[in-house]
């Protein structure tokens, strides 16, 4: 009983440096915005800020802002689904072609395909800002070598979200390349042959 007791004590030693900086770094900031979303506070108010209430929810349920608020809701939910679920399914969809042991040149593919992940964020966004430059960008040259009009990626809300989403899908994919297929790879073979 005793040994058990002080076991505990050494196991909340051991997580309580991770315990603080979770409470410093996300719960406390958690907490402040969500008690700083029920004052007054903004540019005009940053010292002198005081309690107002539900005020600001209603405004933004009922108000003018809500004709900007759940249009960016909107398209913030369909963003996050396609990035999620296209990742996903590209990641695991090339997982499965490279999980085919007759494919002899899987290793390059794989070493090819994890590039995204592998550079910095900000390089790679910087680089595909530059792909999707409208006067001289990389797409936009090859389009019109084939013959086809310019995409506006920057100037039209349309093609503006189809590259955000293409940009993050690039980045996001390597990731799930990887779950699905260290996931494949760990299936037995002779549970699998035995199952046809």
């Amino acid at each position: 009983m005793r040994g058990n007791k002080k076991a505990g004590r050494i196991a909340y030693a051991f997580i309580a440096p991770a315990l603080v900086s979770i409470s410093i770094f996300t719960v406390l900031p958690i907490v402040y915005t969500i008690f700083i979303s029920f004052t007054n506070y903004n540019m005009y108010h940053l010292d002198d800020f005081s309690f107002v209430g539900i005020v600001n929810y209603l405004d933004v349920l009922s108000g003018s802002i809500s004709k900007v608020f759940f249009p960016v809701l909107g398209w913030t939910l369909v963003f996050a689904a396609l990035s999620t679920v296209g990742a996903y399914l590209i990641g695991m969809g090339l997982a499965v072609l490279l999980n085919n042991p007759h494919m002899r040149e899987a290793k390059i593919y794989k070493s090819l395909l994890i590039v995204p992940w592998a550079l910095p964020a900000t390089i790679a966004i910087l680089a595909w800002q530059g792909l999707l430059n409208e006067q001289y960008g990389g797409i936009n040259n090859l389009l019109h070598m084939l013959g086809i009009s310019g995409i506006p990626w920057m100037t039209d809300v349309f093609w503006a979200r189809t590259g955000i989403i293409i940009v993050n899908l690039w980045l996001g994919f390597p990731y799930m390349l990887n779950v699905c297929l260290g996931g494949l790879q760990s299936i037995d073979q002779g549970f699998i042959g035995s199952g046809s």
